[in-house]
């Protein structure tokens, strides 16, 4: 009778302690590729690649590349014991994000497009680094690529900072 009820108790701690993390496992943020998290920890310049921005709970999905942002239509957020999931359904993709109490600071990406299957991963930004993050997107979506100078004088920018003129 002991044994049971000492695995009883064992069983019910468990299951609160499982619960009470998950609880508090939100996926808010800044989500970015493990290279830009490399470039806003060094300091480096260049291309910071896509990022996401979760917010209200999950339910406010933000994708920012060099294409542009798209707000991710009909978004949902299904919490269990296992993870937080946040699914989005529009007419090109269907996206899944996957964030798990084991690993916290990491976010599961998958995306559906076309009958292909994409798997990558993105890390929590730390709020310090967001400034540096906003510098290298403003860098990237306004300066990055070929101009042309008034007089015909093609200059290109590329995203670790250097620049070439002419030819």
């Amino acid at each position: 009778m002991t044994k049971g009820w000492l695995l009883a108790v064992a069983s019910m701690v468990v299951s609160a302690g499982t619960a009470s993390a998950q609880v508090g496992l939100s996926p808010e943020g800044v989500w970015v590729t493990a290279e830009a998290r490399r470039l806003l920890g060094e300091g480096r310049t260049g291309d910071p690649g896509c990022h996401l921005v979760v917010a209200e709970g999950g339910t406010a999905v933000e994708e920012d590349c060099a294409e542009g942002r798209l707000r991710w239509p009909a978004v949902s957020v299904v919490r269990n014991v296992g993870a937080v999931e946040i699914r989005s359904e529009g007419a090109d993709a269907v996206r899944r994000l996957v964030l798990r109490p084991g690993a916290p600071s990491e976010l599961e990406v998958h995306v559906e497009r076309d009958g292909e299957r994409s798997f990558h991963r993105l890390y929590r930004l730390e709020p310090r680094h967001r400034p540096a993050l906003d510098t290298l997107v403003l860098v990237r979506d306004r300066l990055l690529g070929r101009w042309e100078t008034e007089d015909g004088v093609e200059v290109v920018f590329d995203g670790q900072g250097r620049y070439r003129f002419g030819g």
